[in-house]
């Protein structure tokens, strides 16, 4: 059975976090990207969209280390294949996204933009469902610059600051919910 091994492909470790997928995605992208390799693009786009899924992830790791750690792993047919089929969609959307990302001929720079703008758009669309860090840092620095307090300047900068803090944090967590699915 050919697989891919997307943990060289991408350059992690087994084990990895949601930024450090991103920043090895966004990295190999741009090898691949400004030499113009699309079958290298492909790839890492695939390995991308593979490991990024979790329920992908976890099959992809079973038959991973069945057929390139050459572990003594025994499912049954029917299981392997279903395994095998799980991250195979993924591969599949991998290779039409980068396909398109090909065909629009997108330089990195115009890539990684595009990417980071759905993260924003994702954040601020949380504001329906949760909360959006984007507004919270926004609403932080208003109350910096426009807010006087009786407490003092500390007092603004404080609470003001809080708020930048929280949408810090609640931008972070929504990109990590962008980038890690399922």
């Amino acid at each position: 059975m050919e697989l891919n091994d997307y943990y060289k492909i991408l350059g992690l470790k087994y084990k990895f976090t949601a930024f450090e997928l991103l920043n090895k995605y966004f990295e190999r992208t741009k090898l691949a990207l400004n030499s113009e390799n699309k079958e290298e693009f492909i790839n890492v786009r695939m390995g991308f969209e593979v490991l990024r899924d979790f329920n992908a992830t976890d099959d992809y790791n079973r038959i991973y280390r069945k057929y390139i750690l050459n572990e003594t792993l025994n499912f049954p047919e029917v299981r392997e294949q279903q395994m095998i089929a799980t991250f195979r969609v993924r591969e599949q959307m991998g290779v039409k996204i980068a396909e398109q990302v090909i065909l629009k001929k997108e330089t990195y720079i115009m890539h990684r933009l595009e990417f980071i703008l759905q993260f924003v758009i994702h954040d601020l669309l949380s504001v329906i469902g949760g909360a959006s860090g984007i507004v919270f840092v926004l609403l932080g620095l208003i109350f910096m610059v426009l807010v006087d307090s009786e407490y003092g300047f500390l007092m603004k900068f404080i609470i003001g600051g809080l708020f930048v803090l929280m949408g810090i944090y609640f931008f972070r967590r929504n990109t990590v919910n962008q980038i890690m699915i399922g």
